[in-house]
């Protein structure tokens, strides 16, 4: 994946050029006024690179977000819609209160979204990303891991051999592992993953630490 920063023109108007000069993005051709996914920037100009990118999910007029899109991974098309960092929390997976940290895939202090805006995007495919070394598709919609309780009401998880797709890195999950998200009040919070259906909150090998295999940094994209 490469981290060079890019993004699509909102309009000719001044939101671009503000975003051009205070954060030195690049425009790309015009081939529409605005993009509600980086899907839709990677169906309409195939030869857009991963960056950063103006993101309208609602249409000219609505919230803008400056999100990264990996437009490489198994074809590209990939949005951003949630960051864990450094092991930490999330508050809320509901709807992200702090998107802004989606426009790259740095990790570090204060860098978790707190909450996802997967809902935005209709999509029927999962990316869990830690680093261009690890990495896993999923075939399902954010929804859909979230569904099942798992031991008790405090956890949702999905056996990811069901839905697995394909994986790079990350030998330690396979057939048995479960991808876990924790509840804080009833809203998922931290993201986590074992490999037996009550492991991914005891001793989670993903996720939350655990030994050498702790993952605590992970983006979530949708496609």
């Amino acid at each position: 994946m490469m981290s060079a920063s890019f993004a699509a023109s909102a309009a000719a108007g001044s939101e671009f050029i503000i975003r051009q000069s205070v954060m030195g993005m690049v425009e790309t051709s015009k081939g529409k006024p605005f993009y509600t996914s980086c899907l839709d920037l990677k169906n309409t100009i195939p030869k857009s690179k991963s960056g950063t990118y103006l993101i309208k999910p609602n249409g000219e007029g609505k919230e803008a977000f400056d999100l990264y899109c990996d437009m490489e991974t198994d074809g590209g098309g990939w949005t951003a819609v949630l960051k864990q960092s450094n092991f930490e929390p999330q508050s809320s997976i509901v709807f992200a209160t702090k998107p802004g940290v989606l426009n790259d895939l740095t990790y570090g202090y204060n860098r978790s979204s707190h909450g996802n805006l997967s809902s935005l995007f209709p999509h029927s495919e999962v990316m869990a990303y830690s680093d261009s070394k690890n990495y896993f598709l999923m075939n399902t919609d954010f929804a859909g891991l979230t569904k099942t309780l798992c031991v008790n009401t405090a956890y949702r998880c999905t056996k990811i051999s069901k839905i697995l797709k394909s994986k790079v890195g990350l030998p330690t999950i396979g057939a048995s592992t479960y991808f876990s998200f924790g509840y804080v009040i009833n809203t998922v919070s931290a993201i986590m993953m074992g490999n037996n259906a009550g492991e991914p909150w005891i001793a989670p090998v993903h996720g939350m630490y655990y030994g050498n295999y702790g993952k605590g940094n992970w983006v979530m994209m949708v496609r």
